[in-house]
């Protein structure tokens, strides 16, 4: 079983995930067009329970990172 390490870019935030993604695609939405600057962008879906929050040191607001503002999805 595979680990991978997930942070934001400033390191406030950090996930580590275990396992296989359960889907993987390509997103053509607007949301994420205006979110990266880019065409598409990758996207894994992992189980929830594969999913384990290493580090918080951010506050936030909503979805969004409030001094970094970049952007969280977390569901489950």
């Amino acid at each position: 079983m595979s680990t991978l390490t997930a942070s934001c870019r400033c390191g406030g935030v950090e996930l580590r995930i275990e396992g296989t993604p359960i889907a993987q695609f390509y997103c053509h939405c607007d949301d994420c067009q205006a979110a990266h600057s880019a065409a598409y962008v990758a996207e894994s879906i992992y189980p929830a329970a594969a999913v384990q929050l290493a580090l918080l040191e951010l506050e936030l607001a909503g979805r969004l990172v409030r001094h970094a503002g970049g952007r969280v999805s977390l569901a489950g």
